[in-house]
């Protein structure tokens, strides 16, 4: 009856004004991403983190304000008269599944200046036919990166010039990032943005965490959010390369007011710009609910295989400007009269969640989440002339033969988590979290075909060896609000290590490795309000983290990394205009840094630097000038040093035989791969309307600047990376029809077909004789005593991408 009365109601009047406000619960927190609707003007908009919404351009007039937050529908009368209004409302809350279980890790972070999150519509709006990283391509510190060069395959992101192996990737507040390298592969979840409902980024500081890889900056995607009505979404996308994609989901919304269940399929396939670096991509999301008005249940299913060429050594810098041999792949090449088309990289893995949420009563909620992950995979590899007894093989004859050799790496990764978050009063509220993790891998290696008969031993391990590593931790966070302005938080986590590697390694030979320690991670955020345009956040955090299983075989001394850090930022924020200021100082002891050189799977060695630090200004801008133009300015000034480093330069004779290591020292020398400028640059322009003010048609323009870089420590002049900028347009359709809606895109990237490199890797020796260089391409002499090997990862030249989706 109300609804009929609101709908009744006349509209008058010419002028037109803003409605905005906030909609909460009964603690003060907000309800996020929930709809809006001025029902007479058939307007929608959703609430932000904050549980804000604004409506531009409202006549005057009496109105029906609808809420819809899933269990049920509110309606408000407004009045709009001669001046803007402000309409906040105040909903009883019952539990909300994507809320509570991840509420431990969305523990007041949104009120770091330095964070970032992007909400549902606005990952739909970046999507396109590459990986996660490419989605994060626009904040202000971010450089993303691709072996294959066209954003498939094995991808990667730096933030504030942190590279991936110190950034945590959590899944639903669970770690993502593999316990003995803490690397995160996107590559093995493939698509996951299609299922991701919310993603935040944290750089400085980064709320407390359980598992490896939070060393200064945080990824977390959140893919458990209740959908309340059901919808189909049928998205396929092409592109240059043959880059095609599909996917399917599937959500029955609520029904029977307890149940939900979702279901994703993707595809993904691409030949890569660089030879051979073809991506076969496929993933599986099922996701099932149970929720009460007190407890909910949910289990998901995260399930990803991959089979990629590889392209892990990138193109030796000297073929960079031959246009016959710029997407030259030297994997595969020691088959001789043709490249070995099998050098791939074939894995798969599985994720299996349950979370368990309970409200105990109006002051504390009790939350249980764990995971169990289970990988298997190899890559594998043609080995010329190769020593039969490195393998484990014999014949009659001979000694030497050509191989084929499979590396084999077996996972399983358990999970559990408990916490609970207590409100004590109006001042106080209090988390407590206990996790525990216990991680086993299995290395071994076969050779399985030789191009010989009579070969013995084929298809048994030449090596094999086993890392077994638990992790016990907890944390306490307290957060005191003095006043609807005023807030400070203090963390405090413990990690205790055990990690055991024992075996026959390839490299390493027989190992046997233990390593135990206590890890403390203290912070401290303040935030105050000063009005309803402008906050400010001071943070100070202190980070230990401990070395991973190539850092423990290389170095028997290496030494666990410290981090303090100090961030200061300034939001200011005017109806739809941000801008965002932060400055940070990272002071490092021991800090693990890439030193240049690669091991046998391409990833980036690193050596233990005594001090070093990151210090800098990051600045995040969006302004709407006039009606129909938006900007979007982001960027990171920054200084990265080290301020001693000594390189262990290994010298060679004629034979290359090893007859000597000179230390070489160097001071006050950058960090490698740390720019000192990344800037980015858009501007949109909605180019047709609907004529209920929906955009349908607009066209984005974008460019991203990244100052040189080294590529190692020594930071000597060959191992420059030489700054590069790439610019991309799209233009953007979107329909919406009764009953479904269109949406649809068409993007070129790297509009002025630009030659240019993301990372790479350099490391040299020196040499008693001279060396004959012509028998590597990698290798080049840069005097007559010293040698140097690099290659870089070239970029895709100019391309496409074409995305089209609909929903019902």
């Amino acid at each position: 009856m109300r609804l009929l009365l609101f709908l009744c109601l006349p509209i008058f009047s010419f002028a037109q004004w803003k409605v905005s406000g906030y909609i909460l619960d009964e603690a003060n927190l907000p309800y996020q991403h929930i709809e809006i609707r001025i029902t007479q003007l058939n307007l929608t908009v959703f609430t932000d983190q904050k549980g804000f919404y604004l409506f531009d351009s409202i006549p005057s007039g009496s109105y029906a304000l609808s809420i819809d937050y899933g269990y049920d529908t509110e309606y408000r009368k407004i009045d709009v008269l001669s001046q803007n209004v402000n309409f906040s409302v105040v909903l009883e809350r019952r539990i909300n599944f994507d809320e509570i279980v991840v509420y431990g890790d969305k523990w007041h972070q949104q009120q770091a200046v330095s964070q970032i999150s992007l909400n549902e519509n606005t990952i739909r709006d970046l999507d396109q036919t590459k990986d996660l990283p490419y989605t994060l391509n626009a904040l202000p510190s971010a450089q993303v990166q691709s072996d294959a060069g066209n954003g498939l395959g094995y991808t990667g992101i730096r933030l504030r010039g942190i590279d991936p192996t110190h950034i945590q990737i959590n899944l639903n507040g669970i770690p993502m990032n593999d316990a003995e390298s803490s690397i995160a592969y996107f590559v093995d979840i493939p698509d996951i943005l299609a299922s991701t409902d919310e993603l935040s980024v944290s750089t400085g500081f980064v709320p407390s965490r359980n598992g490896p890889g939070a060393f200064g900056a945080s990824i977390d995607l959140f893919l458990n959010k209740l959908y309340f009505k059901p919808f189909a979404l049928v998205s396929t996308g092409f592109g240059d390369y043959h880059t095609r994609k599909f996917s399917v989901n599937l959500n029955t919304g609520l029904f029977e007011d307890a149940y939900n269940i979702e279901f994703r399929y993707s595809r993904l396939d691409s030949d890569g710009f660089i030879d051979r670096s073809k991506s076969k991509l496929r993933s599986l999301f099922l996701s099932m609910a149970k929720i009460k008005k007190n407890y909910s249940i949910r289990c998901n299913l995260i399930h990803g295989t991959e089979v990629t060429g590889q392209a892990w050594f990138g193109l030796p810098i000297q073929y960079f400007v031959t246009d016959s041999l710029y997407t030259y792949n030297s994997a595969g090449q020691e088959k001789g009269d043709a490249p070995y088309e099998n050098e791939n990289d074939d894995y798969k893995q599985t994720h299996v969640q349950l979370f368990y949420n309970h409200i105990l009563n109006k002051k504390s909620n009790f939350s249980l989440s764990s995971q169990y992950t289970y990988g298997n995979g190899y890559y594998e590899n043609y080995k010329a002339d190769k020593t039969l007894r490195e393998f484990g093989l014999t014949h009659p004859d001979t000694s030497s033969a050509d191989i084929i050799r499979l590396k084999w790496l077996t996972n399983h990764f358990l999970f559990m988590n408990a916490s609970i978050e207590t409100g004590w009063n109006k001042y106080f509220s209090s988390q407590v979290s206990l996790s525990y993790s216990h991680y086993q891998g299995y290395h071994f290696g076969q050779a399985v075909w030789a191009h010989l008969t009579q070969v013995k031993g084929l298809g048994s391990n030449y090596y094999d060896n086993t890392g077994k590593k638990d992790e016990l931790n907890w944390s306490g966070k307290l957060n005191y609000k003095l006043n609807s302005r005023f807030t400070v938080n203090g963390e405090l986590q413990t990690r205790f290590i055990s990690y055991q590697i024992d075996g026959l390694d390839d490299v390493y030979g027989t190992i046997h490795r233990n390593f135990n320690a206590w890890l403390w991670n203290p912070k401290l955020l303040a935030h105050y309000k000063l009005n309803s345009k402008i906050e400010t956040s001071f943070s100070t955090s202190f980070y230990q983290r401990e070395p991973y299983r190539e850092d423990l075989l290389s170095n028997v001394d290496v030494k666990k990394e410290q981090l303090l850090d100090l961030e200061l930022g300034i939001k200011m924020q005017h109806q739809k205009s941000l801008l965002i200021l932060n400055s940070y100082v990272m002071e490092y002891r021991n800090q693990l840094a890439y030193n240049g050189g690669l091991n046998d799977t391409g990833e980036p060695l690193r050596v233990n630097v005594p001090k070093s630090f990151r210090r800098g200004v990051e600045l995040l801008a969006h302004l709407d000038v006039f009606k129909y133009l938006q900007l979007d300015l982001n960027g990171n000034l920054s200084i990265n040093k080290v301020s001693h480093y000594v390189e262990e330069l290994p010298v060679y004779n004629a034979n290359y035989e090893l007859v000597n290591q000179e230390l070489v020292e160097h001071d006050n020398v950058d960090l490698s791969y740390s720019p000192n400028r990344i800037l980015f640059f858009q501007i949109k322009i909605p180019l047709l309307f609907s004529n209920h003010k929906i955009e349908i048609l607009s066209l984005v323009f974008n460019q991203k600047w990244v100052g040189s870089q080294y590529l190692n420590l020594a930071n000597y002049s060959d191992s420059r990376l030489p700054e590069y900028s790439y610019s991309s347009c799209r233009l953007n359709f979107n329909l919406p029809f009764k009953y479904a809606k269109w949406s649809s895109y068409f993007q070129i990237s790297n509009l002025a077909n630009t030659r240019f490199s993301t990372h790479g890797w350099s490391t040299r020796f020196k040499s008693t004789e001279l060396i004959n260089v012509g028998s590597d391409p990698y290798l080049s002499s840069t005097s007559s005593e010293y040698n140097a090997y690099k290659g870089v990862f070239p970029q895709a030249l100019r391309h496409w991408n074409l995305g089209i989706s609909i929903q019902f």
